[in-house]
């Protein structure tokens, strides 16, 4: 009879995809501290982030894995956050509904920051850049929710 090699932890360790170990960026993460809320900016208020909201979610497109339970993900993946709107990341259950509710493609954001460490001037533009468009993008959807909502209540009235 031939013997059997099993690898150290079983054949379940081996099917599992490793997890890379988090990478900390203190002077990324101090600089994004300088930064105004991304969320506040799109509502038009200029308020200094003092919370970094790190990014949990994955996305293949941008190469971003998801952060297990309990993990933070890379400080690339951080956007400038204020207390309130930080906690309303976690708290809504879905993050990537939180920031389509602000119209924010959190990945493409974070990775310009990524790029910008260092040059606050080129990150507060990217960041009101970003902050506009999302604002568009939020106006036209609630005009459009507004339109089918109209449009149910004519429907209803002339029942």
């Amino acid at each position: 009879m031939a013997a059997r090699i099993v690898p150290e932890g079983g054949w379940q360790s081996r099917l599992k995809p490793m997890r890379t170990p988090r990478v900390k960026n203190d002077r990324h993460r101090q600089f994004i501290k300088t930064l105004p809320c991304v969320c506040c900016l799109v509502e038009g208020i200029e308020q200094q982030a003092d919370d970094p909201m790190h990014i949990r979610s994955g996305s293949s497109l941008h190469g971003k894995e998801a952060a297990g339970g309990g993990q933070t993900s890379d400080d690339r993946w951080t956007l400038p956050g204020c207390r309130s709107h930080h906690n309303g990341q976690h708290h809504l259950g879905d993050e990537l509904a939180f920031w389509r509710q602000f119209g924010i493609d959190p990945f493409l954001l974070a990775l310009v920051l990524w790029g910008l460490t260092g040059n606050y001037y080129g990150a507060v533009q990217a960041l009101r850049a970003h902050a506009a468009r999302a604002g568009s993008y939020r106006r036209v959807h609630q005009r459009m929710e507004g339109d089918t909502a109209d449009s149910a209540e004519d429907t209803q009235a002339a029942s």
